[in-house]
């Protein structure tokens, strides 16, 4: 809650919410099934911890990631850098591909406003419908929106 009415204030000093992903036209496929789909979440938790940031949203597609962080925009580009390095070894070590993910692009976007936090919140939230994985958000187990929206606590299967 501090967080957002930081953001309401405009009050940023050295933090700000950012639009963390990379580029979901550079490779066929970053998970390839649910392994590496839960293993995907759990690099995320890692690489949070790892740089302090905060998470608030994300989504892991097929071939890209979303993410919505805040922190100092260092620490933010650091955790995707974390993120594409992780994933890169469980590749190497699962499939035997060395350097897939070498060159894939990391994009560390502000979102300086409530307007733009909410819009990039939306996006995230958005993106597996729009790839065809249902018609509702919490339909697609691999993003955070299945845990907002959902009538009741122990509803997702895992709370």
């Amino acid at each position: 809650m501090a967080c957002f009415l930081l953001v309401a204030m405009g009050d940023f000093s050295d933090c700000g919410f950012f639009h963390v992903c990379t580029d979901g036209n550079q490779l066929p496929w970053l998970f390839k099934d649910t392994e590496d789909f839960v293993l995907g979440v759990n690099r995320a938790a890692i690489c949070t911890h790892q740089t302090g940031i905060q998470l608030y949203s994300y989504v892991l597609m097929d071939n890209h990631v979303h993410f919505v962080c805040y922190g100092a925009k260092p620490e933010c580009k650091d955790f995707i850098n974390r993120y594409k390095n992780l994933s890169g070894k469980h590749i190497s070590s699962k499939y035997g591909i060395k350097g897939y993910i070498k060159g894939l692009k990391g994009q560390v976007i502000p979102l300086p406003t409530q307007e733009s936090l909410m819009e990039g919140i939306g996006y995230i939230d958005r993106n597996s419908i729009v790839a065809g994985y249902g018609s509702l958000p919490m339909e697609y187990p691999w993003g955070s929106s299945r845990y907002l929206f959902r009538e009741e606590s122990g509803t997702c299967g895992i709370c």
